[in-house]
């Protein structure tokens, strides 16, 4: 582990004045498992972080949201409910893995 840090960390050091990397995302996690911004830190310690506000935040004001907790053994069922029984009109589902975009697919089409 160390060794690899230190060979990452000397690729970083060797690439400063070759190369330039530019990052973007809507997000930048910084903590739990999938801590993005330390990892940027790790891999590119020089790295100049440009931040922008939260004007991509707001919600139109025909655009209604509404966020269900359901357990695991339950998804495909409150899925179903949510798009039968909801607000009449087009429905954006997200999903965050391709096997579980699928699935809800395959639920919504019967």
């Amino acid at each position: 582990q160390a060794a690899r840090e230190a060979v990452r960390m000397a690729r970083a050091k060797t690439w400063a004045g070759l190369k330039q990397f530019m990052l973007v995302g809507a997000t930048m996690p910084n903590a739990g498992t999938k801590n993005v911004h330390l990892h940027v830190e790790r891999s590119w310690p020089a790295a100049a972080w440009v931040r922008t506000g939260r004007e991509h935040h707001s919600i139109g004001p025909r655009l209604r949201q509404f966020f269900v907790r359901v357990g695991e053994e339950s998804r495909a069922a409150a899925l179903r409910a949510a798009v039968q029984q909801g607000p009449q009109g087009r429905t954006l589902v997200f999903a965050n893995t391709l096997a579980t975009a699928e699935a809800a697919e395959a639920e919504l089409q019967g």
